[in-house]
């Protein structure tokens, strides 16, 4: 059941720091929160809070570092990811230590997560969102993706509720990621999430001032190594392209390379600007991005991080499709692909799902 009283809500949302993409996906949330008059608090890291800063105004920040993640200069191996598993449980441990403190600090009533799973309360109604009920394995490790789901559907079964921002019906959006495993009820499919409105994509598109933008993200060190792999080849063109680095960890500021105009970060008005000046888009194929291509309809070049294995296996699902040209990052030719995406189009045009609101309905009252 949802909160009792209908008044005004104190509400936290806590969204998980491995890039911008958790971050930018509960901005519709906020600002339908917000239109109902709730107040909100956010839980996030210093960067996050820049990103948020330019996005919405009227909450109240809470300082909260997760625990940093370094991926590999080279492609991520099992040993690797086998490393990163004590810190997850480590920033798990860290949130569920200080959760309570902040919902009695702030008279929280509801909370929001994004996949942190140590931030649910018993003193307030727990919500955690989710696309990855099932995580995709590398080849030698998936005998473990059963027992690696129970662990997560125990850690999810904590919470209240489940949010899974994708569409039930298949073809689904998220593929085996959301459907391969049941939550028995505990779960709501609540569409996609995009801080792009749906409303705001025009019909008729300006003229593209831009051969193509590059939206660089994700964890150190491959953000930067994908930004370098991106200006370079851009420069190759000899087209005017624009370059948008995704670093919100200083002032934005912007330069010109040659023919590439790069920036640091862009908000997401500035950003949409951009998309519709541009004639090409090539961009990490996390799922975030894809949710915010999709509800743009357009299409783009995608570029999994190498070794993260839920970009990868979003690459492959959606090579399948014909949505998006794939391409890896160590073999990438941005003119061949290109050439290559000049003859796709995005024709998939997604209605908001109405689950969404029930679901904002059903918690708040």
């Amino acid at each position: 059941m949802g909160i009792e009283n209908n008044h005004s809500k104190n509400i936290l949302i806590c969204p998980l720091d491995w890039g911008i993409g958790h971050a930018s996906r509960v901005i519709p949330i906020i600002k339908k929160l917000q239109s109902k008059g709730h107040h909100i608090f956010i839980a996030c890291s210093k960067q996050q809070h820049s990103f948020f800063k330019n996005e919405i105004t009227n909450y109240t920040w809470i300082p909260s570092a997760c625990p940093s993640i370094k991926y590999s200069e080279k492609k991520l191996s099992i040993f690797d990811l086998i490393r990163l598993i004590p810190i997850i449980f480590v920033g798990i441990k860290k949130d569920k230590k200080k959760i309570d403190s902040w919902v009695k600090k702030h008279h929280i009533q509801i909370v929001i997560s994004d996949n942190r799973y140590g931030c649910y309360s018993q003193h307030a109604y727990s919500v955690i969102i989710t696309h990855q009920v099932k995580v995709e394995l590398p080849k030698k490790l998936k005998w473990a993706e059963k027992i690696l789901h129970k662990r997560i559907k125990k850690m999810i079964y904590k919470f209240n509720r489940c949010w899974i921002p994708d569409i039930k019906e298949m073809p689904n959006f998220a593929g085996d990621l959301s459907l391969q495993f049941s939550l028995n009820g505990k779960s709501s499919f609540i569409g996609l999430l995009s801080r792009f409105d749906e409303n705001q994509v025009l019909e008729s598109q300006p003229e593209k001032t831009y051969e193509v933008i590059g939206i660089v993200s994700g964890p150190e060190p491959q953000r930067t190594i994908f930004a370098k792999l991106l200006l370079q080849q851009m420069k190759e063109l000899q087209k005017p392209c624009l370059l948008v680095l995704g670093d919100f960890s200083k002032p934005t500021s912007n330069y010109q390379d040659d023919n590439v105009s790069v920036y640091s970060s862009m908000n997401t008005k500035e950003l949409y600007k951009a998309f519709q000046s541009s004639k090409f888009i090539v961009a990490r194929s996390g799922y975030s991005t894809i949710m915010d291509l999709i509800s743009l309809r357009r299409t783009a070049i995608l570029v999994p991080t190498p070794g993260q294995t839920e970009q990868e296996y979003l690459a492959r699902y959606y090579k399948s499709r014909r949505m998006f040209v794939i391409a890896d990052q160590d073999k990438l030719n941005l003119a061949e692909s290109l050439s290559e995406l000049s003859v796709y189009s995005c024709i998939y045009h997604y209605n908001a799902n109405e689950n969404f609101e029930q679901e904002l309905e059903m918690v708040l009252n």
